[in-house]
């Protein structure tokens, strides 16, 4: 909620940049790569620290440097490599599951592809040994995706099964398609937003190409990847995202993202999208969810994406701090405390 006097007097563009607010800190500068914020005591919530910097530094490696150093206490979007070279240094490494399906999203409305066919989508997915790339990539911690949501999600089809691993049964399929002699698609993905992402896109390149495809990733900023999602102008057939269910654990939130209600939607499916018209106005709430499950089940089924895993998140904390919790991609910083 705004602050109704302050938004009335400023008005919208003078409001965003002097916003009154409750939180347990206030912003006191915005630089590039920085944000400096100022403990705000009177908060409904009030802080345990006098100030707070969040710093934006790109590379995971920097990021555990830095936490290695002392230049930092928190570092986010680690890997799970990372965990050893943290508490080697009596740090506290943290991995948990989120809220969110990792998956290669197909870009079907900017020009034909070969993406286009259903069993070229679904031969993509069943091309790919999920679990075995969990178990020797991310510590065995998620596991398969069924769908692109996760099971805390309203919405959420239980009944479904993630794509098996069954190479042979994706080359049939991709014979069948005319792709006998294999394909190439090009996917735009960002590289070291986390510590193991650069590896996982390599493991699943490495084995599509076992089935004759060849997986052409082109590294993208966050900044990028977004002006795509509003604009389009994809420079590839495909692209790195997460389904996300966050912050309001419901499958209505990914569904629309990955709908024709976009402004420059990357998969549209005219039925669906009708479909979640009548899921955002249903009112009972067992034949609403039932219209979810049904949605969630028709993407999948149509393979809409690489459906993957349940995205990890790690974060590694620093000697002395405590009280770090983070609630659907929402740190806590009123509980964050850091003891010298």
């Amino acid at each position: 909620m705004v602050e109704p006097e302050s938004w009335e007097s400023l008005g919208r563009d003078a409001f965003a940049l002097h916003p009154v607010g409750t939180g347990p800190f206030k912003a006191e500068s915005f630089e590039a790569a920085r944000i400096t914020l100022s403990a705000h005591t009177e908060s409904w919530r009030p802080p345990q620290l006098d100030r707070l910097e969040i710093l934006a530094v790109p590379d995971a490696t920097a990021r555990v440097q830095g936490l290695m150093s002392g230049s930092v206490d928190v570092a986010l979007a680690l890997g799970p490599d990372d965990r050893e070279t943290i508490e080697q240094t009596d740090g506290t490494f943290l991995g948990w599951r989120s809220e969110m399906v990792r998956t290669i999203s197909f870009v079907l409305t900017e020009g034909p592809s070969p993406l286009d066919d259903v069993r070229v989508r679904q031969a993509l997915n069943l091309a790919i040994d999920r679990k075995g790339i969990i178990d020797g990539l991310l510590g065995g911690l998620t596991v398969p995706a069924s769908q692109g949501a996760t099971p805390a999600a309203e919405g959420y089809n239980p009944y479904l099964e993630p794509f098996r691993y069954d190479p042979d049964r994706a080359r049939t399929l991709l014979a069948d398609a005319g792709y006998e002699n294999g394909l190439s698609f090009t996917a735009e993905a960002v590289i070291g937003a986390n510590g193991s992402d650069s590896a996982m896109y390599q493991q699943v390149a490495r084995a599509l190409s076992e089935v004759g495809v060849e997986l052409i990733i082109t590294p993208v900023t966050i900044a990028h990847l977004f002006d795509h999602f509003e604009r389009g102008g994809w420079h590839g057939k495909a692209f790195g995202m997460v389904y996300t269910m966050e912050p309001i654990i419901d499958v209505i939130r990914t569904l629309r993202n990955n709908s024709c209600d976009r402004p420059a939607p990357w998969y549209c499916d005219v039925e669906a999208t009708s479909m979640i018209q009548d899921a955002l106005t249903e009112q009972d709430t067992v034949k609403r969810i039932a219209l979810k499950q049904n949605l969630m089940a028709r993407y999948r089924d149509n393979a809409a994406a690489i459906f993957l895993w349940p995205e990890l998140r790690f974060a590694g904390l620093a000697p002395g701090v405590s009280g770090y919790d983070d609630v659907h991609g929402f740190i806590s910083y009123d509980t964050l405390n850091v003891t010298p």
